[in-house]
């Protein structure tokens, strides 16, 4: 099977929290499982030279009315094809989502970046010494790759690119949703009927989770007790109702770790 995981930090490159650690994690096991497995992940400060082949591979974006340019970087080895997401709004930056004045105001720009230049590496970027098949899984984590669904739709499946390929969207915090005032979809480039219930419209917001939640093929969560937490409106921030009307292609798969990372035998 070929994957495609895209997400906003991954270990041992970037991390904020537990995000970071699933994917770097999950995309090795898949590894080593025998799936051909690229990692897209953004190259911040974090992100050393050393090893970092140029693909040659320029993506054009028109986001927030001007055009960006993002170059992909590559990282080759014995595991997944890690990707990385070159531009000022990722290297030039301190932290991964904010800095001590508080969130960048653009996130949602940057992270449409990232999702644009996962679809482009998907079609552009060779795993080992071919490229990835016509239907790769996409799977996306979290609201900062959570548009992906609709880009893939607009930009990629309109021209005949991963017509029948799925997205498998896992949920790791519903708290951090994305959401911002309505104005803030035109930066997106995306056609306005794309602004909708079943898009990213919730309750006259742009939501970018709710968009993922509503147009991914399977939705995941960290285990099978959250995936129930998450239809409460205790545990759903606001999305349980959302969450409750996918329950037919929604699970909740326990979270493994890197026993070589955490293990208590070696780490004093």
């Amino acid at each position: 099977m070929d994957v495609v995981m895209v997400s906003a930090e991954m270990t041992p490159f970037s991390k904020s929290g537990g995000l970071g650690d699933v994917v770097g994690a999950l995309a090795d096991a898949l590894h080593r499982d025998g799936h051909r497995v690229m990692t897209v992940t953004p190259r911040y400060a974090s992100v050393p030279e050393q090893g970092l082949e140029d693909t040659g591979v320029q993506v054009r974006t028109y986001l927030g009315g001007v055009e960006q340019v993002a170059r992909l970087r590559v990282l080759r080895g014995h595991g997944p094809t890690h990707v990385f997401v070159e531009h000022p709004v990722f290297g030039e930056r301190q932290g991964l989502y904010g800095d001590a004045n508080g969130a960048f105001g653009d996130n949602h720009l940057r992270f449409a970046m990232l999702q644009r230049a996962a679809l482009e590496a998907a079609r552009c970027v060779h795993v080992g010494d071919a490229p990835l098949g016509p239907e790769p899984v996409f799977h996306v984590h979290d609201w900062q790759a959570a548009a992906l669904p609709a880009y893939l739709d607009q930009y990629h499946r309109s021209l005949g690119f991963f017509r029948y390929s799925p997205v498998v969207l896992t949920v790791h915090n519903p708290a951090h949703q994305g959401r911002l005032p309505r104005a803030f979809f035109e930066d997106l480039d995306l056609p306005r009927h794309w602004f909708t219930p079943d898009g990213f419209e919730w309750h006259g917001d742009l939501a970018l989770l709710k968009c993922g939640l509503v147009r991914a093929d399977r939705i995941t969560t960290v285990s099978p007790s959250y995936a129930w937490e998450v239809t409460t409106p205790e545990g759903g921030f606001g999305l349980d109702g959302v969450f409750r009307g996918r329950f037919a292609e929604f699970s909740g798969i326990l979270n493994g770790i890197d026993t070589t990372s955490w293990n208590p035998s070696d780490d004093p």
